[in-house]
């Protein structure tokens, strides 16, 4: 499930064409926040801040937390 939260954070912020510090001001977090979200480690996210950035990048969480069919 993180991978598929990181992947689709990142998919939603470079269609809208925001960097991760852009994204961090609109959210109320750090570059760095974002970039720990977009990276799958062990750091843990909570509803909250998934809620925080969906409605930021314009999406519902659970589109956030399903995975994008990925076309190549």
């Amino acid at each position: 499930m993180r991978r598929t939260l990181a992947y689709n954070v990142r998919f939603h912020r470079e269609r809208l064409g925001l960097s991760q510090a852009r994204l961090g001001e609109m959210c109320d977090m750090t570059q760095k926040r974002i970039w720990e979200i977009e990276t799958p480690t062990e750091k843990s996210v909570t509803l909250s801040t998934i809620t925080i950035i969906a409605e930021r990048l314009g999406v519902s969480e659970v589109q956030l937390l399903t995975p994008i069919s990925r076309v190549t």
